[in-house]
């Protein structure tokens, strides 16, 4: 199951990934159906995942960008992305939480998880910016979430050491050195605001919502 993109010159089939394509209606599918138990919803869900698969390159353990303007490595004429909105993090983080949603017992879930999350940590040196949508704040939340859903505290390691980075780049813009110093600007996904939010998730993943995956703030303690 999939859905045409908003301009059939805009891909070269139905697009992958979470913000644009099958990878994200599938996870509000998943929970829409958990939510209300409607189990049709899962299976629709499961189907989005399962179109999604089939773009999926058994050599290169990626899933494939469908889009025709979007900038990607190519291999073999084949382009591949890697973030939030486009690319292997943001379908594992459809993945992995809908795994937990469905109790954790989805083992080809779990899978497509593992190969997102593998994908991911041998990408984040060709990010090229610190963004929550295509950057290394947002690929960082896949990070956080294994290490949450799987009690697996060195990917929550990891995600620190990715902020090195964005750390780095705030003393650098404060000082003017910066080479992307214009690039600081206000704005959740592609601005210092998300920044700040995905600072503000490592520092206390359980009490920060993920704004990737639309999460509501934790209910305050008695």
């Amino acid at each position: 199951m999939s859905w045409p993109p908003f301009s059939p010159d805009e891909a070269y089939a139905d697009l992958t990934g979470f913000s644009h394509g099958a990878g994200g209606i599938g996870w509000a599918l998943v929970h829409l159906g958990v939510a209300t138990g409607h189990p049709e919803y899962v299976a629709a869900g499961r189907k989005a995942f399962a179109y999604e698969n089939r773009h999926f390159d058994t050599a290169e353990h990626d899933w494939y960008d469908l889009r025709t303007d979007n900038g990607a490595a190519v291999k073999g004429a084949r382009h591949f992305a890697n973030a939030w909105c486009n690319g292997a993090a943001g379908i594992g983080l459809a993945r992995i939480t809908s795994w937990a949603a469905l109790g954790k017992t989805d083992d080809d879930l779990l899978l497509d998880a593992h190969r997102a999350l593998s994908a991911t940590l041998r990408n984040f040196p060709r990010l090229k910016n610190h963004t929550l949508c295509h950057g290394t704040s947002g690929n960082a939340e896949l990070l956080l979430r294994f290490a949450a859903l799987r009690a697996e505290p060195a990917f929550q390691l990891e995600a620190n050491v990715q902020v090195q980075a964005l750390w780095r780049s705030f003393e650098d813009a404060e000082s003017g050195t910066a080479e992307h110093s214009a690039d600081f600007f206000p704005g959740l996904m592609l601005g210092i605001s998300g920044f700040g939010m995905h600072l503000l998730r490592l520092a206390a993943p359980d009490r920060v919502p993920s704004a990737l995956l639309l999460e509501p703030l934790p209910h305050p303690e008695p």
